[in-house]
């Protein structure tokens, strides 16, 4: 396996750092934060190199409001939740089913990762 850009790499120890069992913020229902976090894992070990160059960074992957968890929609990453099969990625989007989740959505604001919400 090739090794991880130190960016990606501070993605992978952040998820790392979190349970899938233990929600790590408001609104997430158990279920789909176990799926949010496999598929963030796997995200980051397959694709997060290929996300960096593309210009994606933490909190457009995996941001949230710092007060509200998931339920800004306005404020989370494209990745949050995670809950459909990823199908493509390009520097403007990334694609899941037949749904484009945009990086640069004028009305999103910029949370904090999941893993650096705190409680």
């Amino acid at each position: 396996m090739a090794t991880l850009p130190p960016l990606v790499l501070e993605w992978s120890r952040g998820l790392a750092g979190l349970s899938p069992a233990v929600i790590p913020c408001p609104n997430f229902k158990p279920d789909e934060w176990r799926e949010t976090h496999e598929r963030g894992t796997e995200f980051v070990t397959l694709r997060g190199a290929r996300a960096l160059e593309y210009g994606w960074d933490a909190v457009s992957l995996f941001g949230l409001s710092p007060k509200d968890g998931i339920i800004r929609v306005d404020w989370t990453g494209v990745l949050m939740p995670f809950w459909a099969e990823f199908v493509e990625m390009t520097p403007e989007y990334i694609a899941f089913g037949k749904v484009r989740a945009f990086k640069d959505q004028p009305i999103r604001y910029r949370g904090v990762p999941v893993w650096g919400f705190k409680r």
